[in-house]
């Protein structure tokens, strides 16, 4: 069946994230993630992230230094968002995940500088990266249920950009988005940031019906 890879991804999928076993199941179903991603749509959302990044670095960096700008894909998973960021131009790009097999899956596509093996949670955080590395950051999915916590990730966001970095990140519409942007608010107030964009998108399409997503956009100040 067309479906099958996406089935069997989303077998089991909001258990997992309920459980707090994201990362065992991740690995767990490496082999069959692009796939389902792709049926899902997912790649229209990778796409679509990854052309803000570069609309508003070339607004800030110059469009014509966009191949040597300095990318980090956090929570690249098996590489979806790796790909769309080269499609459109980006050359110097790491990741990072906690699941290894995803990096497994990622470093066969050939498109990052550095594979990592990090995490952000209520006590650890990118341990791998110094601070002020990288000129923007995309982060696709991971701003959900059983995944990153926004207040632990926004901190680590901010760290790892340079002054005048450009981030892109989903908020997944199962969190509450008035409750995200008042967690956003204390970032704006001591001006470590500032917001660019945010608009409602098309996220995926699950096992039985389609996902939203709030795209973001950030500057660091």
């Amino acid at each position: 069946m067309a479906t099958e890879a996406k089935d069997k991804f989303f077998s089991g999928y909001e258990e997992a994230r309920q459980a707090g076993k994201i990362i065992d199941y991740y690995n767990d179903k490496a082999s069959v993630y692009n796939e389902a991603l792709e049926q899902a749509g997912y790649t229209d959302t990778t796409l679509f992230c990854s052309n803000l990044l570069k609309e508003y670095l070339s607004a800030e960096r110059g469009e014509n230094k966009i191949a040597q700008l300095e990318i980090l894909d956090l929570g690249c998973g098996s590489g979806l968002t790796g790909v769309a960021l080269q499609k459109v131009g980006f050359k110097l790009v790491d990741g990072v995940d906690p699941a290894d097999k995803m990096l497994q899956v990622a470093r066969e596509k050939s498109v990052y500088r550095n594979l990592s093996n990090g995490i952000i949670t209520d006590t650890e955080k990118l341990s791998c990266f110094q601070d002020e590395l990288y000129d923007g950051l995309l982060c696709g999915g991971c701003f959900t249920v059983g995944h990153i916590k926004f207040n632990n990730g926004m901190p680590e966001v901010l760290r790892v950009l340079r002054k005048g970095g450009v981030a892109v990140y989903t908020i997944s519409s199962k969190m509450d988005s008035a409750v995200i942007l008042n967690e956003h608010m204390p970032f704006f107030l001591r001006k470590q940031c500032e917001m660019l964009r945010v608009e409602k998108r098309f996220y995926y399409s699950g096992s039985n019906d389609k996902s939203y997503c709030d795209v973001y956009v950030i500057k660091k100040l």
